[in-house]
């Protein structure tokens, strides 16, 4: 599990399928995506800006938080550091990531993010799901 790897569209806003078959927001349909073959991607898809970037599988589930149903909360995954950031500390682990509003996720962004890209946006709800009670649990794959 090691080097597979998910890839996040920024610009669909959604998770690569297996086989370069479209998007998805869940990540339960994403594909995974050796090194090797994500490496391509991005190199392919990041030629005037980071349009795609690459997550370990090890670094998703392990998350189980109960929200309000209305409330959109955010991940920052840092492409140099390939961790989740939880204010200026940064974790392999999608357990111990920060929780951000819009608002202020993209704040966050507007200064890292100042000389290049170095930090994504990923919706919490595009990397959790609920389960039958409608309680937020792991997703993992």
């Amino acid at each position: 599990m090691e080097d597979e790897y998910y890839i996040w569209s920024i610009e669909n806003q959604a998770w690569w399928k297996a086989g370069w078959a479209g998007y998805a927001t869940d990540i339960r349909a994403a594909g995974t995506y050796d090194r090797t073959q994500a490496n391509a991607v991005l190199e392919d898809a990041n030629l005037v800006r980071t349009e795609e970037v690459k997550i370990p599988v090890s670094a998703t589930g392990l998350y189980s938080i109960n929200l309000h149903k209305d409330l959109e909360l955010y991940l920052i995954w840092n492409l140099l550091k390939s961790e989740w950031k939880n204010f200026n500390q940064y974790y392999p682990g999608i357990k111990m990531a920060g929780l951000y509003s819009i608002k202020n996720g993209k704040n966050i962004l507007r200064t890292s993010n100042a000389e290049r890209t170095t930090e994504v946006l990923i919706p919490l709800s595009h990397v959790i799901t609920e389960d039958e009670n409608g309680s937020k649990i792991p997703v993992t794959s």
